[in-house]
């Protein structure tokens, strides 16, 4: 819930939107990823940006749903490939891609953290951050999205499978970026007096 509430607002029809927070937070990462004077990104900017947050083109729905905007945008229905050179990505198709990723709420912390915009703070406090360049390593994403919820009335907690892991996921030791949580839980009826 409290990501939620960071990173989202309803708008007037109860559908999420961008909070102010990190639709100012993604504008600054955009315009990072622009190579020149225009508000837009170049095929091979955009391309930067989905290796960036991914680690190679390809992958993520933020690839699959940039795929989508382009061609619809030029008409098309190719590969990545063979998609005009001279293509433009627009700031409202950036926006739109983390709009609709709203629903996978540990993608937007993600790709907030390789820009070096995580945690969100108030734009005042924020100082110009120089230019992602290929070869810089982002700071490992740390986060907590899931919990376990008991009831002390019918169960005790008898132990708690919590996994970290210091390198980047998926890797060697962890084969998804999703690390399990587990609990094992007593639970006794009412006529039990196990407590």
């Amino acid at each position: 819930l409290e990501l939620f509430s960071l990173l989202s607002v309803p708008d007037n029809e109860n559908n999420l939107i961008l909070s102010p927070a990190a639709s100012a937070a993604l504008t600054r990462a955009f315009r990072r990823f622009c190579t020149d004077e225009q508000e837009s990104m170049s095929l091979e900017a955009t391309e930067n940006w989905l290796q960036a947050i991914n680690g190679c083109l390809g992958r993520g729905t933020e690839y699959r749903t940039t795929l989508a905007i382009l061609n619809k945008k030029y008409a098309t229905d190719v590969s990545w490939e063979e998609l005009p050179k001279d293509a433009r990505f627009e700031l409202a198709d950036f926006l739109h891609v983390y709009t609709r990723g709203l629903r996978d709420i540990w993608g937007l912390p993600h790709d907030l953290n390789v820009f070096g915009e995580w945690p969100l703070v108030e734009a005042s406090s924020i100082s110009k951050i120089s230019s992602i360049q290929n070869d810089q390593q982002p700071r490992l994403f740390m986060t907590r999205f899931d919990r376990i919820f008991s009831s002390q009335n019918n169960c005790r907690i008898i132990a708690v499978r919590d996994q970290i892991s210091l390198q980047a996921c998926p890797n060697a030791d962890h084969a998804s970026d999703h690390l399990s949580v587990g609990a094992l839980i007593q639970l006794f009826g009412e006529d039990d007096d196990s407590s």
